[in-house]
């Protein structure tokens, strides 16, 4: 997915809740953006995640007015046929005094897990806010558990070190070209395993929420209340520069409510370094890779293949002591044939 993005076309950010094998994708598609390249991308995302029996959530605002018919309406709702994708939200999102247009979007192909969908106006944005409940399973009946195999770069070098050290004599010994796979592929999983072995991940809870107090709530109301007023009356310039002022304040508010909850968290946790990175790949959306590379310069070559340098250093403290132990040994007599104590 990484390399689907165009910017206009579709501009897109993922997450993905891997205990519950659920996939939410928002994608937003400028008016500029080409509806050719769109759909294109779109339905190799659809192709790609539902062959992996995903459950799969697509969101956001793609400018394609369905509640019209219209070509680029006709083409959209055909690709989602063809996946058995349904469109849940069916009513304007985006309202001014002259128009309702259904702009913003959220689809699935799982219905039966979608309880309650609710459209809302946050006060914040001409567009009106999509939220959806979700049925899971008991969460305190779950395990924070998860098996995967990890791919990196030490991970490889470590693959391919172990293939260089096969022989292959097995495969080249049997005559039968259905043996001879079979042989090779127990060497090469062999290999695999050990270089990618599967292991169980423990999951973490995620970060409470607490910055959303009754004041926050409250202020809330009011601009949605105010957001409102604004799109279906006329309102004079002085009650237009007084929205825009509460506006203002209403988002400052929340980002210094979000300042003091993590202030809190930090200087509330044993390990301060780990809590602020754990909030800030909580922001950035991932997770904290730890980058244990390590490189060493041997003669006029650069090793990163940790099992190659672990074998250098243990011969070279190997010999090591030997030369030691011998030097000593050769300073031991010297001393004694020098001194006549």
């Amino acid at each position: 997915m990484n390399n689907q993005g165009e910017e206009k076309s579709i501009e897109m950010s993922a997450v993905e809740i891997v205990k519950y094998g659920i996939t939410v994708i928002c994608i937003y598609r400028s008016p500029d953006g080409q509806i050719g390249i769109f759909l294109k991308k779109l339905e190799m995302i659809i192709q790609k995640l539902i062959g992996k029996h995903k459950t799969l959530i697509l969101c956001g605002d793609w400018n394609i007015n369905t509640l019209k018919s219209s070509p680029h309406a006709k083409e959209l709702n055909n690709l989602l046929l063809r996946y058995n994708l349904k469109s849940i939200v069916n009513v304007p999102t985006r309202i001014t005094k002259n128009t309702a247009s259904l702009l913003d979007v959220v689809i699935t192909n799982e219905e039966k897990y979608v309880n309650i969908l609710s459209v809302m106006d946050l006060g914040l944005s001409d567009h009106l806010a999509q939220s959806i409940s979700i049925s899971l399973p008991d969460i305190n009946k779950t395990l924070y558990k998860v098996k995967k195999r990890k791919f990196n770069e030490v991970n490889t070098q470590e693959f391919l070190h172990l293939l260089k050290q096969v022989t292959w004599q097995d495969v080249f010994s049997e005559l039968d070209i259905n043996a001879k796979f079979t042989a090779f592929m127990d060497v090469f999983m062999y290999c695999y395993n050990v270089a990618f072995p599967i292991k169980t991940v423990h999951m973490r809870n995620r970060i409470k929420s607490n910055w959303i107090t009754q004041g926050i709530k409250t202020s809330s109301k009011r601009m949605r209340l105010l957001e409102k007023q604004r799109k279906i009356i006329k309102i004079n310039e002085k009650d237009l520069e007084y929205i825009d002022q509460y506006r203002k304040i209403y988002k400052r508010v929340i980002q210094d409510a979000k300042k003091r909850e993590n202030d809190t968290y930090i200087s509330s946790s044993k390990n301060k370094t780990k809590a602020t990175w754990r909030l800030i790949n909580q922001k950035r959306g991932k997770p904290l890779i730890n980058n244990k590379n390590i490189e060493l310069k041997w003669g006029k070559s650069m090793i990163s293949n940790p099992r190659i340098i672990s074998e250098l250093f243990n011969s070279y403290y190997a010999e090591a002591i030997e030369r030691v132990s011998g030097h000593n040994k050769g300073t031991h007599t010297y001393s004694m044939l020098q001194s006549p104590s």
